[in-house]
Formats: structure tokens, sequence, C-alpha cells
């Protein structure tokens, strides 16, 4: 199901049944119109959901803390939203979560703790979150994390101590000024390939 260019108030789809609903896609959407009541949960509604996409809807802010209910979703997918400035806390509920994609959510500032309990996922991309100075402590906890793409992430200047954990990390893609906190990983992590380019922040949001 794909909406585009429309206003449709995903924040209150708990009062809809949608059981066999797989896959969600909102581009440059108006979803955040209306707020859910305390008993019509998203998660009741798209109870069977697997892939949720994201993209230029500008009023979203943040995601409702009852999509961590959502048990079967593999992939997330929040691109372009610039006013989006944090996530549940509760997103390390979404076990069967495979791949997070999160780049050019200029405004986000962290990444909640509990990601480090996402033991299923395999690719993380915060490319473009400008925003964004620091990754969970327990990042090394991702142990089927094999690729991560954080380019452009220009305020991000240190990595947490247990990503030496990520035994299984075979990519990362960073700016070339970012190399340098990489490098010395190589000796514990092996089978690490970086790819490093000349930083350039994605700005093209700035021309929306």
């Amino acid at each position: 199901m794909r909406f585009e260019r429309m206003t449709v108030p995903f924040l209150s789809m708990g009062q809809l049944r949608l059981p066999c609903l797989q896959k969600i896609s909102f581009f440059m959407c108006n979803i955040s119109q209306a707020s859910t009541s305390d008993d019509a949960k998203i998660s009741d509604a798209i109870p069977g959901l697997v892939e949720l996409h994201i993209d230029y809807c500008s009023d979203l802010m943040a995601l409702p803390d009852d999509i961590c209910e959502i048990k079967l979703l593999k992939k997330l997918s929040i691109t372009n939203c610039h006013n989006l400035s944090t996530l549940p806390e509760q997103i390390g509920q979404l076990v069967s979560l495979e791949v997070v994609k999160l780049n050019s959510c200029t405004n986000l500032s962290q990444v909640p703790d509990s990601f480090r309990t996402l033991q299923d996922l395999i690719s993380l991309n915060i490319s473009d979150c400008l925003s964004l100075s620091t990754l969970p402590d327990q990042i090394g906890q991702l142990v089927n994390l094999k690729s991560m793409n954080m380019r452009g992430c220009l305020r991000l200047s240190k990595l947490p101590r247990s990503i030496m954990r990520l035994r299984n990390l075979r990519k990362v893609v960073c700016d070339k000024e970012k190399e340098g906190l990489w490098v010395p990983l190589k000796s514990s992590l092996n089978s690490l390939k970086i790819i490093a380019s000349k930083e350039e922040a994605n700005l093209n949001w700035l021309n929306d």
C-alpha cells in the first residue's frame, strides 16, 4: 500500500483493521495530523506489517511508541524526514528488524540505547543525520550487523568501544574525514571494508 502527496493520519490508523497488510509506504504525505486514542493502537491495525517506508514527510517529528509492538517488522525506512527528532525508546522491542534506514533525518540527535537488542539487524544506514553526535554505547551487541553507512554524520566524532565486538561487520561507508575512526579497528574486525569518500553532506532538501 502506497500513499503519495496526501494527508494520511497515520497516527490514527489504529482505528482500522488491516491484519494482512505487509508493506506500507508514505511519500511526501502529511501523516501526523491526528493522534491515536488510548484504545486504538497502530500495532492492532497492522500487526502483520513487515516493511514501513516513510519518505519526505516533513511534519513527522516522532514515531508513536506502539509501532514498537509490531513484532514482524523487518524493514524500517525513514528518510528525508527533517523534523524527526526522536525515536521511541522501545524500538529495541522490534526484534525482527533486519534493516534500519534513517538517512537524511537531519534533526535526529540520538539513537536509543535499546537499539542494542536488535539482534537480527543486518544493515544500518544513518547517513546524512547531521545532528547525530553519538551511537549507543552497547552497539557492539548487534552481533549480526554486516553493513553500516554513516556518511555525512558531521557531528559524530567518536565510536563506542563496544563497536570492536561487531565481528560480522563487513562494510562501513563514511566520510574521508571519519575514516580514521575505523582504521584502528581493522585489526579486530578482520573482514571490515571501509569505503571512504570526501565529506559532502546531502543538503538537497534545502531546496525542497
